[in-house]
Formats: C-alpha cells, sequence, structure tokens
C-alpha cells in the first residue's frame, strides 16, 4: 500500500482527536523523550521545538491560497514542504513524521496505530543565527553574506527557465494590488497612503508593462523559494534556508531579483539596508544577469505594499494575535513602498538598492548601474587611525574602499598627517574617534584631525565632512562656577577654523548646546533604532520599563521608549533617577515609575566610570526589578567602570561600537555580560545621502 493510499484509509476511521488535544500532546515533554518543549505559532502552523529537533503541525484552515482543511491534504502539503525545502537545506528537513493514535487513544510521534495527524520533522536550528537575529545583535558578517549569496546564486543557476506569458505574470502583479487596495479601503489615514502606493503601483502596470513583461519575455522566471525573509535564513556553514512557499507553485514562480529585492526590503526595514545591495550583486555577477534598477525598484513598491497589506489584514480578523503590532509595521513598509515609488516616477536608482562597486560583466541594466557608481566616484572616505576598525566596517556597509593617508609621530610628540589619495574636487568624509587610548590622548586624536581636515580644504576638496561618533569636551557645554570655560563651543571654533563644511556626530549629551555651538552644518543622529530590537530580545515575555539615569537624558530615554513601542505595539512604562552632583559627589534619592515586576532598560548618551547606571540598576532592583540592563551609545569605560561590568544588580551592558574602547573591554567579559552593537550601517546610510544630497530627517531622529 502506498503512502497516498494509507493517507486516504486512515482518513476513514480516524479517532476523533481535537486540535487541541494535539496540540497539548505535542507540547508537552512525553512527545519527546522527556525534552521541554518550546512552541510557536504562526498564521498557517504550529511549531514545536524540542531538545535538537522541531516538529511542524499544519492549522486545518482553508484559505483563498490554500485548503489544509482535510488531512489527506495536509498530508501531500507536509510531503511537498520537505521535497521543496531540501533545495536548499537538506541537512534540516529530516521527512514527513505522523502523529499516531493506539486503538486506546493513546497519542505518539511515528508510533503504532492510526494517523491523526501528519508533521514536517526538521532539525532544531540555533535562533542566534537567524539572519534577522545577527541583524538586530549586529553580528552579521560579510563573509557569511559571502556565502548566502553563493548558496542563492547556484540555486538561481540550476533553475530551469519557466516559460510564463508576459500577460500571466503581470496579472498576477494587478490581481495582488487589487486585493490590497481592497483591504487598504477597511482603514483611515493608514489606509490612504496605502490606497496612494497601490494605485501608483496599479498605474505603472497598465502604463509601463514591459518593464515587468520583459522579463518574462527574456525567460527570467524560475520556480524560486516564494518567501525569502531574514527570518528563514539561518548563518551556518553553509547557510541553510528554510521555510519556503509550499503551498503554490503559482507564487513561487519569480524573478530571482524580484526575491532579493524582497529580502533586501526585509533587511532594510530591520535597519540593514546594505544586505539587499550585497547579496544582489552576488547573485548578479553567478547569473551573469542584472535587471534595469528601475525593475528592482519596482519589485521593492510591490513587495512592501503587499507586506503592509497583509499587517492590516491581521487587524480584520476577528481575534487578532498581537493587535498592537501590526499598524506601527504596516507603515514602516509603507515608507519603504513610497521610497521606492518616488525613484519609479523621478526614473532614479532606488538609493539603498544600487551595489556600490562590482565585478559585474556587462549586463542589461548598466547604463542605471554605471549611473551609480559615478554618483560615488568622487567620494573619499578616510578613518584615521583611532578609529580605523569602525571604518573598515562602514566602507564595508558603503560598498567602498578606504581611501589611504599617513600618519607619523615624532619623538617630541608632533604629529603629521596626509591624504595620499588625491582629494581635489572630492567630497571627503574623514572618520576619528576622539577619546583617549593608550599612548594616544584625547587632545592628540582632535589635533590630527584638525590637521588632516585643514590639509583636504587646503589641497582643494570640494567639501570636508568630519564624522565624529562621539564628540570630546561636549559635556562641558555651559558655565557652572566662576571663570568656567564652555569647552563644546571652543572645540567647535576649532572645526571652523580649518575649513570644515559639516560635523557628524551620535548622541551628544546636550543637543541644543551642541546646535548652538557650530555655525557650519552640524549633523546629529541617533543610535536608538539599534537598542529597539534588543530590548524586545532581552525582556521577552517580561513588561518593560525605561529609565532615565538622571534628570539631563529624559528627552533620550522618553525617544527611546516611544520608539519601542512604535516598532512593537507593546507599551512601556517611563522611570526616572534624581540625581545631583557636587564636588565630586551625587545624591539624590527620588524614584519616579513603577518597575516592579518588569526589564528596566536604563538608557544614557555614555558610560564613563559606570557609576550613574550602576546607583540606577541598585536602585530599579531595590524596588523589584526582575532584570536590568545598561544601554549607551558611548562607551568610554574608563577608571572604575570594572565594578559596574561586573556588579550583579545588571544582568547586561549595551554599547554601540562608537569608540575602540568598548571593544577592547569586551575581549575581558562574556559576550552576554558586555554587547556592541554595530553602528557602521547607520554612519554609511549618512554619508550615502549626504552625498547624494537625500533627506536624512529619519537618521537624525526629526519629524517629517
Amino acid at each position: 500500500m502506498d503512502e497516498n493510499v494509507k493517507e486516504r484509509s486512515d482518513e476513514l476511521e480516524p479517532r476523533p482527536i481535537s486540535l487541541k488535544e494535539k496540540i497539548a500532546f505535542l507540547s508537552s515533554s512525553q512527545a519527546h523523550a522527556g525534552e521541554t518543549v518550546e512552541v510557536r505559532e504562526t498564521h498557517m502552523a504550529f511549531v514545536f521545538l524540542a531538545g535538537e529537533l522541531a516538529y511542524k503541525m499544519k492549522r486545518p484552515v482553508r484559505l483563498p491560497h490554500l485548503d489544509y482543511s482535510t488531512l489527506a491534504a495536509r498530508g501531500r502539503t507536509c510531503g511537498d514542504e520537505v521535497i521543496l525545502n531540501r533545495r536548499l537545506a537538506k541537512d534540516v528537513y529530516l521527512g514527513k513524521a505522523r502523529l499516531t493514535s493506539s486503538d486506546e487513544g493513546a497519542l505518539s510521534i511515528d508510533g503504532e496505530g492510526k494517523t491523526v495527524e501528519w508533521l514536517v520533522k526538521m532539525r532544531r536550528l540555533p535562533e542566534d543565527r537567524m539572519l534577522s537575529a545577527c541583524i538586530s545583535s549586529g553580528t552579521v558578517k560579510v563573509e557569511q553574506l559571502d556565502l548566502v549569496g553563493s548558496r542563492l546564486g547556484a540555486f538561481y543557476r540550476r533553475a530551469l527557465p519557466v516559460a510564463v506569458e508576459p500577460g500571466w505574470y503581470l496579472d498576477r502583479f494587478t490581481r495582488e494590488t487589487s486585493s490590497s487596495l481592497e483591504v487598504f479601503a477597511e482603514f483611515d489615514g493608514t489606509g490612504s497612503r496605502g490606497i496612494a502606493v497601490a494605485k501608483a503601483v496599479e498605474h505603472l502596470l497598465q502604463e509601463e508593462p514591459e518593464l515587468i513583461g520583459e522579463r518574462a519575455v527574456r525567460g527570467r522566471i524560475i520556480e524560486g523559494h516564494g518567501d525569502l525573509r531574514p527570518e528563514h535564513i539561518f548563518l551556518e556553514e553553509p547557510p541553510q534556508i528554510i521555510d519556503c512557499l509550499e503551498f503554490s507553485r503559482e507564487l513561487r514562480l519569480v524573478d530571482p531579483f524580484d526575491e532579493l529585492g524582497f529580502l533586501g526590503m526585509e533587511c532594510a526595514v530591520l535597519g540593514a539596508r546594505r544586505i539587499g545591495p550585497f547579496l544582489i550583486q552576488r547573485v548578479a555577477e553567478l547569473l551573469h544577469d542584472m535587471p534595469a534598477a528601475r525593475q528592482l525598484a519596482f519589485y521593492v513598491a510591490y513587495r512592501a505594499t503587499l507586506r503592509a497589506r497583509q499587517c492590516l489584514a491581521h487587524l480584520l480578523e476577528p481575534n487578532p494575535r498581537t493587535p498592537k503590532k501590526w499598524l506601527p509595521l504596516a507603515k514602516r513598509y509603507l515608507y519603504e513602498a513610497e521610497e521606492a515609488m518616488s525613484a519609479l516616477s523621478s526614473r532614479r536608482p532606488l538609493l539603498w538598492l544600487q551595489p556600490q562597486s562590482s565585478p559585474i560583466l556587462q549586463l542589461e541594466g548598466q547604463r542605471d548601474v554605471a549611473r551609480g557608481r559615478a554618483q560615488t566616484a568622487s567620494m573619499r572616505l578616510f578613518a584615521l587611525a583611532q578609529a580605523r576598525s569602525l571604518g573598515k566596517t562602514v566602507a564595508c556597509s558603503l560598498g567602498c574602499d578606504l581611501s589611504i593617508h599617513e600618519e607619523r609621530a615624532f619623538e617630541d610628540g608632533e604629529h603629521k598627517i596626509r591624504a595620499l589619495t588625491e582629494v581635489r574636487e572630492s567630497d571627503v568624509y574623514v572618520l576619528q574617534a576622539l577619546a583617549g587610548s593608550g599612548d594616544s590622548s584625547v587632545n592628540d586624536n582632535l589635533m590630527r584631525l584638525l590637521f588632516f581636515l585643514g590639509a583636504c580644504r587646503e589641497h582643494g576638496a570640494a567639501r570636508v565632512t568630519a564624522l565624529v561618533p562621539y564628540l570630546a569636551y561636549s559635556r562641558k557645554d555651559r558655565q557652572t562656577k566662576r571663570n568656567d570655560p564652555v569647552s563644546s563651543r571652543y572645540t567647535a571654533q576649532l572645526f571652523e577654523a580649518v575649513g570644515l563644511d559639516r560635523l557628524v556626530t551620535i548622541d551628544v549629551h546636550n543637543l541644543a548646546a551642541f546646535q548652538n555651538a557650530f555655525r557650519c552644518q552640524a549633523v546629529h543622529l541617533e543610535a536608538r533604532s539599534l537598542f529597539v530590537p534588543r530590548i524586545q530580545h532581552l525582556a521577552g515575555d517580561l513588561p518593560v520599563a525605561v529609565l532615565s539615569p538622571d534628570s539631563g537624558g529624559v528627552k533620550r530615554a522618553e525617544g527611546l521608549r516611544r520608539g519601542y513601542e512604535e516598532a512593537t505595539g507593546d507599551s512601556a512604562v517611563f522611570g526616572l533617577l534624581e540625581k545631583h552632583r557636587s564636588g565630586g559627589k551625587v545624591t539624590g534619592d527620588l524614584f519616579a515609575g513603577d518597575v516592579e515586576g518588569r526589564a528596566v532598560f536604563i538608557f544614557d548618551d555614555l558610560i564613563s566610570t559606570g557609576k550613574t547606571v550602576l546607583r540606577a540598576a541598585r536602585a530599579s532592583r531595590k524596588r523589584g526589578a526582575l532584570m536590568v540592563v545598561a544601554m549607551a551609545t558611548h562607551g568610554l569605560f574608563g577608571t572604575g567602570s570594572e565594578e559596574m561590568l561586573r556588579d550583579s544588580a545588571l544582568d547586561a551592558v549595551l554599547v554601540t561600537n562608537t569608540l575602540p574602547s568598548a571593544e577592547r573591554r569586551a575581549k575581558d567579559l562574556p559576550r552576554d555580560r558586555l554587547e556592541i552593537l554595530d553602528i557602521a550601517p547607520l554612519l554609511a546610510g549618512v554619508i550615502e545621502r549626504l552625498h547624494l544630497g537625500e533627506p536624512i530627517s529619519d537618521l537624525a531622529g526629526l519629524d517629517d
């Protein structure tokens, strides 16, 4: 008896096992040889994680695009899922498994008795290697992305072209866009934005059918993955790419660059805007194929519109899960769709989607790629010695090389520094870390930067921008005692004296004082978007509180709290600890905010000795906080910080890599104790936009 016949016979006289009973059994350790079980729910399945294995059970649902209402249908789909996913994750998909019921009604996996449900049996993958998780933790490496690109490129190269009529291909986009319009019509505000974008997509399909139909004419359609998202990619060796769209071959018939644009857009929503271009470039090299820039932009606009629709559709369900999540996420997708449609209407490349450098052969769309390269041809990025490590990462994010320069120190303590790459008529960006380290003081690093900026200006640079993630002397921004200096203003005057056009920094101590100190353009960036995903990950199911350790950081911490709520749809309370400093002593006992039973995230601009955050951590523990994490943009970690880093009042400390001191300190501590988030994508994004004259208000935390 073959398997299909067995499935049909099993359905004839099944023991009436309810869905609730199946879930209860598969959620128990009894089903998995005593292993602890974690359960994940998706829109169409339940996933049971136990030990080294994972089992997926389909929901018995019938939807317009799929039918899982019968046992036989679920059995066939489980088989299809195993076969299709083995194309990109052969070692993960172990096969189909049976949930069986004995004559006595006892349930078991692959036991004796009748089949009452079909399961997909998989090897359990480490969640911290999921691409989306690695983006959140800032641990994605170029070598890993290269492996992902190589695997996808090989997969697409093996796939046989599928002959489809251009009209059929276009009609699929049109049908889905019409469905999007119907969903958007149910919502005010956000729905109006969705309608505008969807109508723009619809208009483009009507007015320029050759834009997309041309890919079908050229035979570029293959049977792909169908749902290529960051949460479906695991950065193992080799990379494992799971959860393809198994229920519809029609939806798996795609242009590979449609899928890659979708993946790039999803990474951009998570804050990693350079992953998409990198993978597109890698696959293009392997396929000897590259669609025109406007075709890529259309794919992104369409996919982002579709994802916004799917988010809002959840809110139309009778009892939606996580209802607060969907509206903010829909807005984020609509922003990406609007950006892509803007690029299409202005007939320019979608900025973040364009590869910056490439050994691509002469491909279709080469004129658009060449135009994108010309825009960066006159840019020079220098990273001085103290910022060399961060500079390499920024250059990688931009897809360019660091420009060459020379630094020399003389026995008498003086310095010489000069560019070895021609800077005349160039748009010059200079990265430097303004903090002391080893035998190089903060003043040494400041003078090196000033000398280099002045030399670039003197030798004909068209524009000179200083990238100073941590701005030294910014804390001394006012007079508090007789004859006090205002060091922040004097530092600004030094920069202006050497002919600086623009200075970029991140999370200064006092934003108003910073903006008032400079007469040249001063760009202030906020790093809070890096911390929001980590709050969500670390807090788990605990309610969240965001705490400012002093009154000066209230606006900064409140901004993080709002950002968390907007990104997740979950509420968070705000807290404040009173602090007064006089004669080197810190006082103040007022604590505002309810932190009992919560995960508390203390947020400040910098951590130096760590006394301020440690004081706040101990106060939070005293008031019943279950978890306390300190977060700051800049990790100076000066004398005395060792006590804070090892104190049990804190569960973890998170900083960015604006300063090399953070990475040096992290070498001596467990990774889960001190975590370093990567600021490079933020810096790369602002460099790119400034160079091309694009707006940066969203990076600067400014409202439109």
